[in-house]
C-alpha cells in the first residue's frame, strides 16, 4: 500500500489506475475511507488478496490520525478479510516510527493471535526506515 500522499497529480493518478486493476483482477481489495459528510480520510486495503498471506494495509491523512480510526478500520478489514479470504496468516506491516500503527497490530494480536517477526529495512520516499512486520493469525 502506498505509504504517504503522492507528490503529483501524475503519480496519484498512477496509484488510482494500479489500484483499480489490481482490485479487477482480484489481487487486491482496496477501500477509500471517508468521514460520514463523505469528506477524505484515507485509504485502507488488503494487498495479495489472492495468496495465503495477504497483506493488510491503511494510511490516514494526518488530521484524521489519533482519533480512533485505525484501529477501527483495519480490525473491520481484518473481519472481513478472514470471513472472506482462505489465509494462513495476514501480514501487517508499520513504520518503527509510527507508534499508533503499530499498535494496531499489536491490539490484533492479543485478542486473535499472531507474531511479531522483527524490524526490516525499507527505503521509504528515499529514507531508510525499520518497517515493524507482524504476522497476524486470521480469526477462527
Amino acid at each position: 500500500m502506498s505509504r504517504g500522499p503522492n507528490e503529483s497529480l501524475e503519480s496519484t493518478n498512477e496509484f488510482v489506475e494500479k489500484s483499480l486493476a489490481g482490485t479487477k483482477r482480484g489481487e487486491k481489495a482496496q477501500l477509500v475511507v471517508t468521514d460520514r459528510d463523505g469528506d477524505f480520510l484515507g485509504l485502507t486495503s488488503v494487498e495479495r488478496a489472492n495468496t495465503k498471506t495477504p497483506e493488510l494495509g491503511l494510511w490516514l491523512k494526518e488530521s484524521a490520525q489519533g482519533q480512533g480510526f485505525g484501529p477501527e478500520l483495519i480490525f473491520a478489514l481484518y473481519k472481513w478479510a478472514t470471513e472472506n479470504l482462505d489465509v494462513d496468516y495476514f501480514v501487517y506491516r508499520a513504520d518503527k516510527e509510527n507508534v499508533g500503527s503499530w499498535k494496531i497490530a499489536e491490539k490484533l494480536i492479543a485478542e486473535y493471535g499472531g507474531e511479531y517477526i522483527g524490524e526490516i529495512p525499507e527505503i521509504l520516499r528515499g529514507r531508510e526506515r525499520l518497517i515493524k512486520t507482524y504476522h497476524l493469525s486470521p480469526k477462527t
